[in-house]
């Protein structure tokens, strides 16, 4: 009987505890800063009046209004600097594999794998909630 107990308490601790590999991007992000060039050598950070919102959720499924087609769909970690979004609506281009170049508590930096960016276009989301 303590065997069964300690073996069911290892499995809820295991079961609660963060996967140390994978990054936190649980929570809502706003849009704040696009990291491009407008065709000179230097590019820089530019402000963005009008970002789009994602919504990491902790059950794997996100939101974004980043394609007015589709808004929602699934996520999971490929390693420690990419996630995988997968957008749920028929008729759209769905997987999309993003490098997480910067993360911290209130900023996250996204940049497209599935783009060729000779003058960059990563992305600076701000965290809008806990």
């Amino acid at each position: 009987m303590k065997t069964l107990f300690y073996l069911i308490f290892a499995i809820i601790i295991n079961g609660c505890t963060k996967n140390e590999n994978e990054p936190e991007i649980i929570g809502k992000w706003k849009q704040i800063e696009i990291y491009g060039s407008d065709g000179g050598a230097s590019p820089t950070w530019h402000p963005v009046s009008n970002g789009y919102y994602l919504e990491f959720l902790k059950n794997g499924n996100f939101t974004s209004t980043k394609f007015s087609e589709c808004n929602s769909g699934t996520f999971n970690y490929l390693n420690t600097n990419e996630v995988n979004m997968t957008y749920n609506c028929s008729n759209f281009s769905n997987n999309y594999i993003e490098i997480i170049e910067s993360n911290t508590h209130t900023i996250l930096i996204l940049k497209p794998s599935y783009m060729e960016c000779d003058e960059g276009c990563s992305v600076k989301f701000e965290k809008i909630n806990g």
